[in-house]
């Protein structure tokens, strides 16, 4: 499975623009970037497309970039003798990367995979760091971009240690419909660490409620 890297070449290509173009308004919402140091950040960016099945991250690798997806979904998940369990879906607008193989550059214990064609902004760990020496505000933004990372891991920690099975799967709805409207029952279930029939019996359950 091959990764296109879009218009590195010319940054001309509507992909290239177009996702460039949400991940700035997406910064815009969190962060004061000025407009300077936004054309700054945007010379360590790259663009990639990943076709259903590639790996974002691959299981034993050195995590040394985050993504921002702008297209496509991906999903995180370990492999426990043979049998994959996921562990975190990642939409449009969202970041996908292993945080802890990011900081502390140790072998990723889990996979990220593309579960769509999927477009995505990658940041490269060394790239940004080096912005930060000419950019106070990047440094603020890449700070402000890891407390958000892990702010959704201890998210996740959580939701498994003090909510039951059908608790998730409410959360599921609430807080991640799209989980529940692109994803498959058999995915959903290994994600909620259940069996499909009883997600299914839950399903029927919260629906009838």
């Amino acid at each position: 499975m091959k990764t296109i890297v879009v218009g590195t070449d010319e940054k001309t290509d509507k992909r290239w623009t177009d996702a460039l173009h949400e991940l700035k308004v997406y910064i815009h919402t969190i962060s004061n970037l000025s407009e300077d140091s936004w054309l700054m950040l945007q010379d360590t960016l790259t663009v990639c497309h990943f076709s259903k099945g590639d790996y974002i991250i691959a299981l034993g690798e050195i995590c040394q970039s985050i993504f921002f997806i702008t297209k496509g979904y991906a999903r995180g998940f370990y492999d426990k003798e043979g049998n994959e369990i996921n562990t975190a879906f990642y939409f449009e607008q969202e970041f996908a990367t292993n945080l802890k193989s990011l900081t502390k550059n140790l072998k990723s214990e889990y996979a990220i995979q593309a579960c769509e064609p999927l477009i995505a902004v990658q940041f490269d760990r060394a790239k940004l760091l080096a912005a930060y020496n000419h950019s106070p505000e990047i440094e603020s933004f890449g700070r402000q971009l890891l407390e958000i990372l892990a702010s959704r891991q201890e998210e996740q920690i959580a939701l498994f240690q003090l909510l039951n099975a059908q608790e998730r799967y409410e959360h599921l709805l609430q807080y991640q419909p799209q989980v529940v409207q692109r994803i498959s029952l058999t995915q959903i279930a290994s994600y909620l660490g259940i069996a499909r029939e009883t997600l299914s019996r839950i399903r029927n359950k919260v629906k009838n409620s």
